[in-house]
């Protein structure tokens, strides 16, 4: 009985001086014992940790109810896909500020590019034209407006010079030729061409069109688009080169629901 007891006294000696080089160890000691943890309400235990004898501490919360844990869950997986949407969810119009006349005008996020090949004059050339959607807010009245970049990767010393009063744009969607008449003057800063979509390189021609939410409905809603140049000397048509349909519907959506 004696052995025993001086063998109980001894590990538990062994015990405290242990404790004092690792302060992990008396928490250990405290809760074999059946002493709460002072350091984590909510009760702490240590584990052993492979044969090297480290300790780490880990926190074991209180049990919660599983009514409440499946409602955290439901409500956690219901914000991340919200948050998916939103992120997943381009917008439906660049709002941007024309420094220049203080107007606010709205350009669609990807305009609709047409293209023909130009053999003739030089293998893998061809003449583009980018048709944008522009919304114009000028004090509280919105005016809608197609502009044209006409550009082309054709040398310009083999391209005629473009008449003055050329211009006219002529869109062919299911059959219906759609006749627009340039305006005098472009309603938007040129200075902000990038955010117009205009080409990154080779020299382009800007002009634009006055059109309406319903025009811009039917192209958007259009299966087979081309466009033609009429007073060019090639009136060949344009095929269409990189679709933006979908990005025009969204673009009259909200149009649409704008205050005018």
């Amino acid at each position: 009985m004696n052995d025993n007891c001086l063998a109980l006294r001894r590990r538990d000696w062994e015990g405290i001086s242990r404790a004092a080089v690792n302060p992990l160890r008396r928490l250990r000691l405290l809760t074999l014992r059946g002493c709460p943890s002072r350091v984590n309400p909510c009760d702490a235990c240590v584990a052993p940790m492979g044969a090297s004898r480290k300790t780490s501490l880990f926190f074991t919360p209180r049990e919660i109810p599983s009514q409440s844990r499946h409602l955290v869950i439901g409500l956690v997986l219901v914000a991340l896909v919200a948050l998916t949407a939103c992120a997943g969810t381009p917008p439906a119009a660049r709002q941007i500020l024309d420094e220049e006349t203080g107007n606010t005008f709205f350009v669609v996020t990807k305009p609709l590019v047409f293209a023909r090949e130009r053999s003739d004059v030089a293998a893998h050339a061809r003449d583009y034209a980018t048709l944008v959607a522009v919304a114009v807010d000028e004090s509280g009245t919105i005016s809608e407006y197609i502009l044209l970049h006409r550009w082309s990767t054709v040398d310009r010393r083999m391209l005629p010079p473009p008449k003055p009063g050329a211009g006219e744009l002529r869109i062919l969607a299911e059959g219906r030729a759609i006749d627009l008449v340039p305006l005098e003057q472009v309603p938007v800063s040129i200075s902000s061409r990038a955010e117009l979509h205009g080409p990154k390189h080779g020299d382009a021609i800007t002009r634009a069109y006055k059109v309406d939410l319903p025009t811009l409905s039917f192209i958007a809603a259009s299966r087979v688009l081309a466009v033609r140049m009429p007073q060019e000397p090639l009136d060949t048509p344009f095929g269409l080169w990189r679709d933006g349909r979908t990005s025009l519907t969204q673009f009259v959506t909200a149009q649409g629901g704008r205050e005018r």
